[in-house]
């Protein structure tokens, strides 16, 4: 049941960049408009609001990295219980694929869900010279810190990485080209 403090946060956002230099001045603009957000909205204490935005802006630069234009958007529910649910996509080559390259000996026996569960491995990455600590981090924020629930979706499979410690998996989903991820956070 929808309750009248259900709210955007932040209305559904283009993430278009079109050179580095855009992404950091975009995702650095988004993360002080989301930490200012979140202070102003919700009970949650400033360090884990900065590590949110930290987390969405390393999001950010994978949709960069996706070569293609992505959305985000925050919105606030009360019901079933007070939360904060942020959705980044992008309609690039997906998970698999931006692998493929760095990882091609584990193709062509994986999945997709094989490809999301190796991006929240350490150290895993699509580019030269290192990187990859994104989905990493952004997975251990949420189930240890912010004690929520992240969803990654791409292709035909999807990860849902919960506090309790249990993932669910799914494989065989409609294709979707790009990379979704969800995230789920209390704030009761």
């Amino acid at each position: 049941m929808p309750s009248r403090r259900d709210s955007p946060l932040l209305e559904v956002s283009k993430l278009e960049f079109v050179s580095n230099w855009a992404v950091v001045d975009i995702a650095g603009s988004l993360m002080n408009r989301m930490v200012m957000i979140l202070s102003r909205e919700t009970s949650l204490k400033r360090a884990l609001i900065h590590k949110i935005g930290i987390n969405i802006v390393e999001i950010c630069e994978n949709v960069y990295h996706s070569k293609d234009m992505g959305y985000v958007a925050v919105q606030r529910y009360e019901y079933p219980q007070p939360m904060v649910k942020v959705g980044i996509m992008d309609l690039g080559i997906g998970i698999a694929a931006s692998l493929e390259k760095r990882y091609k000996t584990l193709r062509p026996s994986w999945s997709d869900l094989d490809a999301i569960k190796l991006s929240i491995e350490p150290d895993v990455t699509s580019r030269e010279g290192g990187g990859g600590l994104g989905l990493t981090q952004l997975s251990k924020f949420i189930r240890d810190e912010a004690h929520g629930l992240l969803s990654i979706r791409s292709g035909t499979g999807k990860l849902v990485i919960s506090n309790a410690g249990t993932n669910r998996e799914y494989s065989d989903l409609t294709y979707f080209p790009g990379t979704q991820i969800d995230m789920t956070i209390p704030i009761g």
